[in-house]
């Protein structure tokens, strides 16, 4: 599935449950629950994530997003 099409169909009916913010410095560390129809329809009802943010003064000069490893297993281990 095209990169677009995989995050245009999960934008659809959102669903987000914040479970932890830390801010240290200039990093900002985020875990959220979320669900999407896209990944209803795939039976699991939530994914949880983790968002690190580096900002130099008022703009994000890094971003990296990580699935934690029960939503890795949810997602993939059906496709294995």
């Amino acid at each position: 599935m095209p990169v677009g099409r995989f995050l245009t169909s999960t934008v659809l009916s959102f669903a987000f449950l914040s479970i932890l913010r830390v801010s240290s410095g200039n990093m900002v560390t985020h875990i959220f629950k979320h669900s999407t129809d896209y990944f209803r329809s795939m039976c699991i009802d939530e994914v949880e994530r983790t968002a690190e943010a580096v900002f130099q003064g008022d703009e994000i000069k890094s971003f990296t997003g990580t699935l934690s490893p029960q939503t890795v297993e949810k997602v993939w281990g059906p496709l294995e």
